[in-house]
């Protein structure tokens, strides 16, 4: 089974020890509902940075989102030097630099932007 099913977040349901963590922008109730479980779901929104980078040894994966446009085709994301210094893995998109990083230094996986 593939991570997602029917537009919908499918690593929950057949994983019952995922929990999805977020930092930033608070989900709306379309995204929350694109989870299996939302109870599952734990919003930190925006944090100080010292909180922020003590919370990043706990995340088992990072997903990046980085959509193919024009800004992000050419700037580079700080937030992923912040998961390299974690050091685990980053599931992003084939966006702009993203490309060249994640196949030469193997830090984790590129996924299409169609979910």
């Amino acid at each position: 089974m593939g991570m997602f099913m029917n537009g919908r977040i499918n690593i929950q349901k057949n994983r019952k020890d995922v929990v999805l963590v977020t930092t930033g922008t608070i989900f709306g109730n379309e995204l929350k509902g694109r989870v299996y479980d939302p109870k599952r779901v734990i919003e930190y929104g925006f944090m100080p940075y010292g909180d922020y980078t003590a919370l990043l040894p706990a995340v088992d994966l990072f997903l990046f989102p980085f959509a193919k446009s024009t800004l992000n085709e050419g700037r580079w994301p700080n937030k992923v030097g912040d998961y390299m210094a974690a050091g685990r893995p980053t599931a992003s998109n084939p966006t702009g630099d993203m490309v060249d990083l994640f196949e030469t230094h193997k830090i984790g996986l590129l996924a299409s932007e169609d979910p």
